[in-house]
This record gives structure tokens, sequence and C-alpha cells, in this order.
């Protein structure tokens, strides 16, 4: 009799209207447990430690104020209703991130007084709220803006608790179906992996109800149309309404990205790491790292419940049932947990939501012993663990600054600039980058201001300061792309002209590996700040961006930056590098106007068989300009039979105050047979025309000009009146201290027969500071310490002027991790 059974179930399931002073109770209970879940929010909501990952809000915020729109104007696997939900706050808020945090408390909230209200029609209501608080506070309570996941577990508890008391369609059930269709709906505008879950927990409830004889088929059917209705079509018309997209690029970007990323962890499923410990250590150690193992028994000890619990005549088809449901619980709590590159608190509360969700269903009493251990427990552990991990920050203030709170900097006095921060307390260190970054804009020409693309951990950074915008682009570089993503990154910011600088922040400087190799030979990389890195584009032939390090194996005494070419890096037999080809023709530009310059030809026989024939190779010079090329020298080279290789110099060569192409030119007979091309381009008679010195070493930070006590410090009397530069380096007690990767830069006027320095490692290094001192001008380095120089103690360096003018560099090495070094000038001779 199916339907007089679905009758006594509805009528046992029908909600009893709580009396006034339960209601009160109720009440009170929930103003109590609303103010616990806030107070982690309200010490953390005003201050943040990184933006990477709310960053990311914030720059959506300002691309969705743009008209921008997600899928279609920028590829993010991240969904609407969060985007949609912080920009309103944001708005709402006043127009400042502070404001955004906003939408955090009031989730908090509705989410604290939501999921009580709903448990305790079926729980006792200290019952409900323990387990509605616990939730929220491992979810919600973790972060201080609106958060995709904390929506996607509460989302999961509208639709796992409301299916598991109503688990089909009847009009007596409507509030019940209400908010399932709240929560499927928003659920399908969140995130995909918790809405998957949710999803199948609907469509499991209603097929129980049917298997089980509660329910006519006819109304399961129905139940399972409106569950794909509420979370598959709706959901996913509104958002393909709102951004624009097709179906297919919606798929890609919310199913496609996301799996491709993290569906390889599977074969975490069988390792003891998943249950016992966190899959990451982003936020830190937490006191409750079996979130895997909680997962799979708490689900086990419902199903214990279930079989405890008898069931009559339908005892063995209900156990069964409860195995199988138990089953997909523990398997999605793990998928959860593989599939989130969060705290693993958030794990823990969707668990909670999923095994209420089968004390529920399954019609089991709120009370004994498997609830306790079930139900209780867990709840008790997440509450304490989960509310003292919100409060400490672990998830909302992550980052990496170890500075105390004291100290942070209101986002307002940074500068007119960052107005966006207003209220809101940042690291001290930051703040000094965020000076120093707007005093390197400022220095941009007024063109390249938005040529900037803001790299991984700098995102948030277009909501100050608007950028140029590249349909198709990645949200996150380097984070969720696939193929098509990696070459749209590579073409309009690694090689195409849309960007000039890339951004980054220091501890999110993670790139694929054909991006890494892309940096040296095309970027120079300067450190602005303790927290950003600022990647410089140099044209796209440039030779190689690090001259210090191409220089060793290439030779000569060019700047590699100022080199033009499309020729490949090939080596001779004892491993000296040369730019050359296996090809037709090759050539290599030296930029660096001079007046005299020179070269060595190198042409080198590749493997036999062809090894005994003579090869000849036309090699020519030229200077060139606007108005053509000028020949400078020109020899027909010829390897002998039997000969491997020659190296041929130029001799020294009358630039006239011009660029210089040198090239070779193989016989087609030939090609494939020699490699020809040219190593140890040199300048002689440098044309200098930079104001400021050059930028060296990778990762260095910014210049600035040294004055007063400082010039003084490092000037002796020969070289009064000499401007000063210097990158990461300071006055101390009376002289100039270099820090890793710190540099002085003195200009020369003249010419120095002798310039002594000497450099002395400050005391409690534990290791030896490394120095180099070199010479530079207009493309011309000139290393006196070819490789960096131990300083164990105190260490005397001599320099001199190659020629006239120029600059003087002394520069320490930016690996070296200790205290640094006090460098001197000793004295400065004339010729």
């Amino acid at each position: 009799m199916p339907h007089e059974s679905s009758s006594r179930a509805s009528s046992e399931l029908r909600p009893e209207s709580p009396g006034a002073r339960r209601r009160l109770a109720l009440g009170f209970l929930c103003l109590a447990l609303s103010v616990v879940a806030l107070l982690p929010w309200w010490r953390n909501h005003a201050y943040l430690r990184d933006f990477y990952d709310y960053g990311l809000f914030i720059n959506v915020n300002a691309r969705i104020a743009e008209g921008q729109r997600p899928f279609v104007d920028f590829v993010t696997p991240g969904q609407s209703a969060t985007f949609l939900l912080d920009s309103a706050a944001e708005r709402i808020g006043g127009g400042t991130y502070e404001g955004m945090t906003w939408g955090a408390a009031g989730l908090i909230v509705i989410g604290v007084v939501g999921l009580t209200l709903l448990l305790a029609r079926r729980f006792d209501g200290w019952v409900a709220g323990s387990v509605a608080g616990a939730v929220v506070i491992g979810s919600a309570a973790q972060h201080t803006i609106i958060f995709y996941n904390s929506l996607g577990v509460l989302s999961l508890a509208l639709v796992g608790w409301s299916f598991a008391i109503a688990p089909t369609l009847r009009r007596a059930d409507f509030g019940w179906h209400s908010l399932a269709a709240l929560g499927l709906f928003v659920g399908g505008l969140n995130k995909i992996n918790f809405h998957l879950v949710a999803c199948a927990v609907a469509a499991g409830w209603a097929l129980w109800s049917g298997v089980s004889g509660r329910t006519p088929w006819r109304q399961v059917a129905a139940t399972l149309l409106f569950v794909l209705v509420f979370g598959g079509v709706l959901p996913v018309a509104v958002e393909m309404a709102w951004t624009g997209a097709d179906w297919r690029t919606w798929y890609y970007n919310v199913v496609q990205l996301p799996l491709s990323a993290r569906g390889g962890r599977i074969s975490l499923l069988f390792s003891s790491r998943l249950y016992l410990e966190t899959l990451h250590d982003y936020y830190g150690k937490i006191r409750l790292p079996q979130v895997g193992l909680l997962g799979v028994l708490m689900p086990l000890l419902a199903v214990v419940a279930v079989w405890r619990a008898g069931g009559g005549d339908g005892r063995r088809e209900r156990v069964i049932a409860a195995v199988l449901a138990g089953a997909c619980s523990a398997l999605a709590g793990l998928a959860l947990l593989l599939t989130n590159n969060e705290i693993a608190y958030m794990t823990l509360s969707a668990v909670v939501v999923l095994t209420v969700s089968l004390w529920l269903g399954f019609r089991l009493e709120a009370k004994g012993v498997w609830f306790a251990l079930g139900v209780l427990v867990p709840v008790f552990l997440l509450g304490v663990f989960g509310w003292e991990s919100a409060w400490q920050g672990q998830r909302s203030q992550f980052g990496h600054s170890v500075e105390p709170r004291a100290g942070y900097v209101a986002g307002e006095q940074i500068g007119p600039d960052f107005a966006y921060l207003k209220g809101t307390f940042v690291p001290p260190s930051l703040a000094s980058s965020l000076v120093e970054l707007a005093e390197w804009r400022r220095s941009l020409a007024v063109g390249d201001r938005e040529r900037i693309f803001y790299g991984p951990g700098v995102e948030w950074l277009e909501r100050i300061w608007p950028a140029r915008k590249v349909r198709g682009l990645p949200l996150v570089a380097a984070g969720f792309e696939g193929e098509r993503e990696t070459v749209r990154l590579d073409h309009a910011v690694l090689q195409g002209d849309a960007y000039r600088y890339l951004l980054v922040a220091v501890a999110w400087d993670h790139w694929s590996a054909e991006t890494e190799r892309v940096f040296p030979r095309r970027f120079t990389k300067e450190s602005i700040g303790p927290f950003f890195y600022a990647y410089g584009k140099l044209p796209p032939t440039t030779v190689w961006a690090r001259p210090l390090e191409f220089n060793v194996g290439f030779g000569g005494n060019a700047d590699a930056s100022r080199l033009r070419s499309t020729a490949q890096l090939l080596r001779l037999d004892d491993g000296r590098g040369f730019l050359g080809t296996t090809g037709r023709t090759c050539e290599v530009e030296l930029s660096a106007p001079s007046r005299r310059a020179s070269g060595e030809a190198v042409l080198r026989r590749l493997a036999p068989p062809n090894g005994h024939s003579a090869a000849a190779v036309r090699f020519r010079v030229y200077a060139v300009d606007q108005g053509g090329r000028y020949l400078r020298w020109s020899e027909d080279l010829v390897l002998p039979p039997g000969g491997a290789e020659l190296v041929v110099p130029t001799g020294r060569l009358d630039a006239s105050g011009l660029p210089l192409l040198f090239t070779a030119e193989v016989p087609e007979s030939m090609a494939g047979r020699v490699a020809a091309g040219w190593r140890a381009l040199a300048l002689w008679d440098s044309i200098d025309t930079a104001e400021r010195p050059p930028l060296l070493q990778e990762g260095a930070a910014l210049v600035r000009s040294a004055v007063g006590d400082f010039r003084a410090a490092v000037l002796k009397d020969a070289l009064a009146g000499s401007p000063v530069f210097v990158r990461n380096s300071w006055l101390e007690n009376g002289a100039c201290r270099l820090s890793a990767g710190g540099e002085v830069w003195i200009r020369l006027s003249g010419i120095f027969s002798n310039i002594e320095l000497t450099a002395t490692s400050r005391a409690g290094s534990r290791e030896n500071p490394k120095l180099r001192v070199v010479f530079y001008k207009g493309g011309r380095i000139e290393t006196f310490h070819p490789a960096d120089t131990d300083v164990p103690g105190t260490v005397r360096f001599t320099a001199w002027s190659p020629e006239n003018d120029g600059w003087l560099g002394v520069l320490a090495n930016p690996d070296h991790a200790g205290p640094g070094c006090i460098i001197r000038i000793e004295s400065a001779q004339r010729p």
C-alpha cells in the first residue's frame, strides 16, 4: 500500500509549530551562536597578510564594474554566485575592501540562524544549534569575505537536509522543497564539486523513497526532474544569460579546467596521507588533521546506527541502502578534500552535513551512543578546533608575512592610490612595497602604465590601477589554464606587444617550465620591496636578459640584453658558446652604438659522414642605421678537409658610432653540414647615454639615489661630485652596508687608473657574502672579478676605468642569505 505509507510518512515528517517558550529559547540560542561564530570575523576582517585568494575577488569586482563577465572576457572555473554576492557587498559597503567583508558577516549570521531553525524541526534545539554552529564555524567563519567553498557547504546543507526530511515532491512539504530549490539554484551558480555532491544527495533520497515503497515512482520521477531543473537547467541558463557564454564555453571553464587541474589527485585515495594528514600546509599546522579519517568514520557510524535501529520487515533493504549511502557520503567527503586547496575544516563541515543528512533521512533518533560518536563528538571537535583556527586567522589571514599585527599599516596611510583599502590593515613590509610600487609605476612612460600584466598574487591591483585587458586570458595566470590559455598567455604577455611589464608577488613567482625558459631571454627582473617582482619585457629578438650569466660561456664584454638575434645558442667542442645556425643564414645585431667593436667568427663541422670535404662560409660585419648597411669586415672562412672547427677574431672594427650587424652566409650545399655564427662580441669605445645604472642581476631592487651622509660614506676625494645610486643598501655607522642583492653604482667622470675598495663581512654571517666589481658603459661590461668572490673577513678589490666615464658597480650576490657586508672606497686615483 504505497499511498498509505506515503501518507503516514508525510504526517510523521510534518513539522510541529514550536511553542512561544521554545521559539524564545531558539532565538537566544541563534543569537549566542551568531556572536560566537562572528567573533573570528570581527577580529580578522580589517586585516590582510596577503592578497592572493581574496585579491581575485577584488579583481573580479573591478572587472564586473567595467562590464566584463566570467568565462567570456576572462577564463575562470569560479562561478557567478560568489562573484555577484561579493560585488554587491562591496557596493553596499561603500566601495572598499572593508565594505566587501561585511558580506561574510551576513553569510555567517544567515547560516547560523537558517541552519539552526531548519534542524530544530527535527532535533532538540541545543543539538540543532551545535550542529549548525559547527558547520558555519568550519566553513563561513573561516573567511572574512564570501568565499565559494563556504557558500558550497551551506548550499549542500540546504539541499541535503531538506531532501532527507522531504525526499519527494508533496504539497504538504512545500517549505522543505523551497529550501531545497534555493540550495540547488545557489549551488548551481557557485562551485561544481559541492554542487554535484548536493545533486547526488538529492537524487539519492528521492530514489530511496521510491525503492522503499514510500512514494510512487511517478512522484520520484517528478522529484528528479525538480533536481534537474533547479540544480542544472536554471542555474546554467541564468549564468549563461548573464555572462553571455555559450554551453561549450561554460562547460570548458566550469568543468574541464578544474578537472584537468586537480583530477590527478585520485591516486591519493590509496595513501594514508589523505586520511591522517592535511594535503598541504598552506595554512600552517591545524590541530585536527585527520579529516580524511573522520570523513570515513562518521558515515560508517551512521550505517552502524541504522543497522542497530532495526526497521521491521524492510530491515535488510534499509541496511543495504544505508551502506550504499554511507559509502557514497564517505567518497564524497574524500572527493571534496581532494579537489579543494582549502583549509581542511571546510571539508569536515561538509562531512558533518552529509552525516546529519543520513541521520535525518533514515529517521534515526538524535541521541544515544552512536549519535554521540558519529555526530556530536566530531561537531564538538570541529566547533572547538575550527573556531580556534578561525580566530587565529589561519585561513583568512593566509600569507607569508611574520610581522606582528600591532605594526600593520592602514590602507589609507599607504598613499592616495590606495583609498580602496581604507580601514584595512596590511603588514608594514607590504605597505612599503606598495609605496615603492606606486613610485615605480609613476616612473614609467604614461602609455606603459596600463601595459602591466598583474600576475599571480597581485591580480587585485587592477582595482587600484586599471590595466589593459586581453580577452580570454585566465583570471589566475599559471593557475587554472589549459593549452589554449597557455598559448594566449604566451602570445599576449610573453611574446606579444599588449603588455610591457609583468608584475607578480614574490611568494607566487611560480611558472610553467615553458614560461621559465622564456624569462631569462626576454625579461629583466627587478625587485620592488620584499613583496613584488617586476619583469620588464625586452625586444622579441633579445639574446639574453641577464648578461652576467650569459657572458661566462659566450665571451666578450657586450651586454647580452643589447644583442638581437634569432640564432641558436650552440657549443664548440670545448664548451664555449656561440650564436649560430645549422641552416643558411645567421645574423646577430649588437644594438649598442660604439666607435670600436669586435667579435669572433665561428665555423664548426657537424657530425660525419661529410667530415672530409672542405667547407667555406662567408662572414661579414656591417655598421647599420636606418639608411642601410655599411660593410666593415668580410672574410670567407674555409674549414679544410678533416678540420673540426675554426674561430677567427675580427680585430677591432670601426663602428662609426652605430650598431653593428654580424652575419654568416652558408652555401646551400653546406646547409645542415656545418654550424656557423658569432661569439665574444665586444665593445672597445662605447657611447654612454644612460642617466641611471644598468640592471644586471636577476631580482635586483629598485635603484635610488644616495644623498647626504650616505653618498659621502661611499665616495673618496677623487670621486667627489660623482652621482651615487644604490639598490638594497643602507648607511650603517658611517659606512655602506650591502645586503643580499645589494648594489652600489658610482657614475665616473673621466678615467681612473686605480680604485681600491674593501669589503668586510658583517658579524653573524653563516656563509660568506659574495661580491663582484664591474665597469659598465653603453653596453660594455667589464668584470674585474669574473666570478662572485667570497668575503670571509675583509677582502680588497682593485678596479679601474677601461675607458672614459661609465659606471663602477659593486654587486652583492642576491642568493646570499646572511647579513651582508660593509664596503668602503679606500682610494681612487687618476692617471
